[in-house]
């Protein structure tokens, strides 16, 4: 759903975790121009991680994508680190904002 809002709203910064891409269509989603991040975990029961590494790499602009080896679909032992991925990437981000 974030990817199809993104059209609209135009963020600053995106992040998708474990983007359900299996639940809900997103092929004719246009990517964001915005900066944003795909966090994956490598064991998600969901929705498969090699799916979501497939889409990713047909993005333009790609997406910085982060995978989580071990982790499932809803991170559960892992949350310290996927909070630790999204706030370095919202710091490269803002650093990038910043410089230009």
């Amino acid at each position: 759903m974030a990817v199809w809002a993104a059209g609209e709203a135009a963020p600053a910064r995106l992040v998708a975790v474990a983007p359900g891409i299996t639940k809900i269509a997103v092929t004719g989603a246009a990517p964001p121009a915005c900066p944003w991040l795909i966090v994956q975990g490598g064991a998600d029961e969901v929705v498969p991680p090699d799916v979501v590494l497939a889409w990713a790499r047909t993005l333009a602009p790609a997406p910085e994508v982060a995978v989580l080896p071990g982790a499932g679909h809803f991170f559960h032992g892992r949350i310290n680190d996927l909070r630790e991925t999204v706030l370095a990437f919202m710091g490269r981000a803002a650093d990038a904002h910043r410089a230009v």
